[in-house]
């Protein structure tokens, strides 16, 4: 008698968010400021197989806002008078906020828009998820926590350690910064340069979060700017397909999640994400 075999039923396709940011060090309070933001949606991303990396199955947003040149003489900052004209001659699609706060609700409401499973980042645990969080509660930004998939009224939390792993619950974040240490031992630096240079083949152009107002002062080079941070974007989702990283995403270390409860928040998504596998442990 032969006994039947039950199907194994592979993995669901997932949906991905792509951030990258462009900050600014504001000169009175010290304080990391958002400049420019890029978020890139793929809606269809494959666990167990290639996925279709054109643009069919993507769409993004790039946003800016008016970066003062270090002057602290009481006038809110503007767009350079050239920008509309560049704007509509290299980059059209280009949103244009008023200010940071304007910027940051626009950016997670597209995240709330799209919904998707991971938010992936480069050094989004170490540094840009925190840059997120922290200026939502310097700002009042009330949809902060479209971050993850739990609506949570009141103002973003701040100098709380295990903040981030909260406010991502019901998504996963793959960090390729962090995973890439994992994966790629022989490496001499896991920055966002040297992976595309050594993983994908690709030059990228360094700027130093210093210099970014440099790059504010004239249309043209605000738009370069912009270009810059949404190419970053697709260099990380390059290096998420390249390395294939989602996978690794639910073997997320205690360094990362660091108390049981925040374990448990995300085992019910990498549970219905990966049928096979147990919830992540200590």
């Amino acid at each position: 008698m032969v006994e039947k075999l039950e199907a194994v039923r592979p993995p669901p396709h997932v949906s991905t968010v792509t951030l990258a940011l462009k900050t600014v060090l504001n000169p009175r309070s010290h304080k990391r400021e958002v400049a420019v933001a890029s978020a890139i949606r793929h809606g269809r991303v494959m666990l167990d197989s290639a996925s279709d990396e054109s643009t069919r199955e993507m769409s993004h947003v790039t946003l800016v806002r008016p970066v003062g040149l270090g002057k602290d003489d009481g006038v809110p900052a503007r767009f350079p008078p050239d920008m509309d004209d560049e704007c509509s001659r290299r980059f059209e699609q280009l949103v244009r906020c008023p200010d940071e706060r304007s910027l940051l609700a626009a950016l997670l409401a597209s995240l709330g828009d799209w919904d998707p499973d991971f938010v992936v980042m480069h050094d989004g645990w170490g540094r840009d998820v925190d840059v997120l969080l922290d200026r939502c509660a310097d700002l009042g930004v009330g949809g902060w926590s479209r971050i993850g998939r739990r609506r949570v009224p009141g103002p973003a939390s701040s100098g709380d350690g295990n903040r981030v792993g909260r406010a991502l619950e019901g998504r996963l974040l793959c960090d390729t910064k962090v995973l890439s240490k994992d994966l790629l031992g022989d490496q001499t630096s896991y920055g966002l340069g040297e992976l595309a240079r050594t993983q994908l083949g690709t030059e990228r152009l360094g700027i130093d979060e210093a210099d970014v107002p440099l790059w504010c002062g004239r249309g043209e080079r605000f738009v370069d700017l912009a270009k810059h941070t949404l190419n970053d974007a697709m260099l990380v989702q390059r290096l998420m397909f390249k390395l294939q990283l989602l996978p690794l995403t639910k073997v997320t270390r205690k360094r990362i999640l660091p108390t049981r409860a925040d374990q448990t928040e995300t085992s019910g998504l990498i549970v219905c994400l990966f049928p096979s596998s147990s919830p992540v442990s200590n």
